[in-house]
């Protein structure tokens, strides 16, 4: 799956620290930590092998917290 948060990355002032992948039970699959300075876009991509059903994701902010989204699989 590919993930996109739609945000701004503003250097270490401002940006998705990480993207976090949970199961249909809320258990961690992966993540994919950002570095401000090395990417301009918070995209990531996960392989889900063998995996079907629901997906949450989060998407972390240094300022504003975190977001959760869903999609199925």
């Amino acid at each position: 799956i590919q993930v996109e948060t739609r945000h701004t990355i503003e250097g270490y002032n401002h940006y998705i620290v990480k993207h976090v992948v949970l199961d249909k039970n809320y258990q961690f699959i992966d993540e994919h930590m950002f570095d401000p300075i090395k990417e301009a876009h918070p995209m990531s991509t996960f392989t889900l092998q063998g995996y079907s059903g629901p997906i949450y994701v989060l998407s972390v902010c240094n300022i504003h917290d975190t977001w959760m989204n869903t999609a199925e699989i």
